[in-house]
């Protein structure tokens, strides 16, 4: 979404006291640290290195982002640091243990996602090297990229289909081995826990005085896609939150980042509605062009109108969700509260449901 300047006012003041929260110990620690790693890249004796901290820290549901430049003579080393406190140190742990072993079975895949550089357990600490580029501009500036990352998000979520044991770590629960060696996905859940989560988020908006919400399940006929979804789908790699912002554009070129709970192996549709939903939010007419590119890149022979209903109903549970987080901030209520407003009508109204613009412009009427 386009921010306003007041919403972006009460961004920095957030990130400022984010920043503030970071305590002096671990800074020192961490640019010790960094310094060691950077020796080791750079090939220059760390003791003559020094390492800077952008003042901005970012925060987000993940955890919160830290940016800092190790500079030795002419060299440099410019690192993301993934801090996440409040995360399960195991999962940390698979994160790391799985992204250095798809790197090194998917090296073709590789060219679009930042390295990971180090982990610190003790610190719950993922240090990623950084990549140029600004957040995909949704307006439609990037639409020739678009093709591109379509492309490969198609091929990372197919890897080269070849899943072998190895790959078992990084099955969700619903993904289960058929006798001939294939993944397959059990869809029916996911998309229950879905709309459940969604129902949730409406029932707060409504609580809110958002009455828009409250009749967002009539507009898809939910019985026939979890019965649609019944049998099991072709299960691959997942990403968990594809969204224009978690893709960098340098020119021709991106990077894919906030892989702190990826790669693992789901149901892959649900990535190309996240990223559906994420350009759907933004709401500016170019949007169209944009999610139409992406759509006809992702699904060269054209898509059935079952999964075309399923990215909207996907997608429209993660506006929902979106917005309920929004509206539950009472700086972000204030600043908010018509555009919530306005993306709720969308949704509602017949003319400019989700189903039929810029998600899915050739669903049928319902």
């Amino acid at each position: 979404m386009m921010m306003t300047p007041l919403h972006a006012t009460f961004r920095l003041l957030r990130d400022a006291r984010c920043s503030l929260r970071v305590p002096s110990t671990l800074r020192k620690r961490w640019s010790h640290r960094l310094a060691m790693l950077a020796e080791g890249l750079l090939d220059v004796p760390a003791h003559t290195l020094s390492v800077r901290f952008r003042p901005r820290v970012r925060v987000g549901a993940g955890g919160r982002m830290l940016r800092a430049i190790v500079t030795g003579g002419q060299r440099t080393l410019a690192v993301r640091l993934k801090w996440c406190p409040g995360a399960d140190p195991a999962a940390l742990d698979a994160t790391e243990r799985n992204m250095r072993w798809w790197r090194a079975q998917h090296p073709q895949l590789c060219e679009p996602v930042a390295d990971l550089l180090d982990y610190w357990p003790d610190d719950r600490v993922l240090v990623i090297a950084e990549r140029r580029g600004e957040p995909l501009n949704t307006g439609g500036g990037d639409a020739p990229v678009v093709s591109k990352i379509a492309n490969w998000l198609r091929k990372y979520a197919e890897g080269d289909n070849t899943y072998g044991e190895d790959v078992s770590p990084l099955l969700l629960a619903t993904v289960q081995r058929t006798a001939a060696g294939k993944l397959r996905v059990n869809a029916r859940p996911l998309l229950e826990a879905r709309i459940a989560s969604a129902s949730k988020s409406a029932a707060n908006l409504v609580k809110r005085g958002f009455a828009f919400a409250r009749d967002w399940r009539d507009h898809f006929d939910i019985d026939t896609l979890l019965r649609a979804h019944s049998a099991e789908q072709p299960a691959g790699f997942v990403h968990g939150d594809f969204k224009p912002g978690n893709v960098l554009v340098d020119g021709d070129d991106f990077a894919v980042i906030d892989w702190w709970i990826a790669p693992c192996v789901s149901w892959p549709l649900t990535d190309v509605a996240t990223f559906a939903g994420a350009i759907w939010l933004d709401g500016t007419p170019k949007c169209q062009s944009l999610w139409r590119s992406f759509r006809d890149t992702y699904f060269p022979n054209d898509v059935n109108d079952v999964t075309r209903q399923t990215i909207d109903l996907l997608a429209t549970c993660m506006c929902l969700g979106y917005l309920d987080r929004r509206a539950q901030s009472p700086g972000n209520r204030l600043i908010e509260q018509r555009r919530i407003a306005a993306t709720l009508h969308r949704l509602r109204h017949p003319t400019t449901n989700i189903a039929h613009t810029p998600i899915a412009t050739e669903v049928a009427a319902r």
